[in-house]
């Protein structure tokens, strides 16, 4: 039977991140229209991105039951697998981001990041286009255009994960991923996102949860047997809203990094949500020994 206290914490985290959706539009609406050209690529690339996450959040809000941005809709559908697997791209897209855009990195080690991502796009081009269209002209001159590009960082790197590797196997491993465009990341995700103030263990958690969703698990699949008067599917879609929430408020605590002019369109009430979200992210990091077992 539904508890009319969690509906209650529902109603209200949905309200949080509609606010956090409209602030976060505001401002990549306002930086989109002051700069049709951009001076730096990580700006370029980080507004994309950052209007990347917003797009799938406001996906989310025209699915999550009795957001404003669902009016209109006939009828509620509880489709939390859906909103489940949106969630996992939010976090995907800010891990793009904040690799890309904002890691506080020397621009040696920036560049190399983008040259690695351009190389990705371009391998998975030809894999593409060697599928659809085997005897398509421009095949070679993509195959050209990323072996010239892989040869041009190969060595720097080589010496890059040399440093930031343990052992001999971890660097021939991630070249392998590499050059194969099974990642453009040159660190370990969880390594990353401990610098955005994403632990390991919120990380996985909250990763692994969602992606139940994708695969299509018993575990996702015995969720969608409850029904909407059921307690336990209001905390499942709190809970998912509750990780929206903080993924959006790290992206647009770093995206106003990023374009500090923003900074005044950033009131407390974005700072207080932003505060819970961190002591969230934090406490459950905390707890990641329990979580695990």
């Amino acid at each position: 039977m539904l508890n009319l206290e969690e509906r209650e914490n529902y109603i209200r985290k949905l309200n949080e991140l509609e606010f956090l959706f409209n602030l976060g539009e505001k401002g990549s609406n306002k930086i989109l229209e002051e700069n049709p050209t951009f001076k730096h690529r990580r700006m370029a690339e980080g507004t994309f991105l950052f209007s990347k996450i917003f797009l799938h959040i406001l996906s989310i809000l025209r699915i999550l039951p009795q957001s404003s941005f669902s009016k209109g809709i006939s009828r509620e559908i509880w489709d939390v697998s859906s909103i489940a697997v949106l969630s996992r791209a939010v976090i995907e897209s800010y891990l793009s981001f904040f690799y890309l855009s904002i890691d506080d990195i020397p621009d040696t080690e920036r560049e190399l990041r983008f040259a690695v991502w351009d190389y990705y796009c371009d391998k998975i081009i030809v894999n593409s286009v060697k599928f659809i269209n085997p005897n398509s002209p421009k095949l070679n001159e993509f195959k050209i255009r990323f072996t010239g590009l892989w040869k041009s960082f190969e060595n720097q790197l080589n010496k890059f994960l040399i440093d930031n590797s343990n052992t001999e196997k971890e660097v021939a491993d991630k070249i392998k991923k590499i050059k194969k465009a099974k990642t453009f990341l040159i660190l370990d995700k969880y390594k990353i996102l401990s610098r955005a103030g994403i632990g390991e263990g919120y990380l996985k958690v909250t990763y692994n949860y969602l992606s139940q969703f994708i695969h299509s698990t018993s575990f996702a699949l015995n969720t969608m047997r409850f029904k909407p008067s059921d307690h336990e599917l209001m905390i499942i879609f709190r809970m998912i809203v509750e990780h929206n929430i903080n993924f959006t408020a790290y992206a647009i605590r770093d995206f106003f990094a990023l374009f500090p002019q923003l900074n005044v369109i950033a009131d407390e009430k974005y700072n207080k949500i932003f505060r819970e979200a961190k002591l969230k992210v934090e406490s459950l990091e905390e707890n990641k020994n329990n979580l695990s077992n």
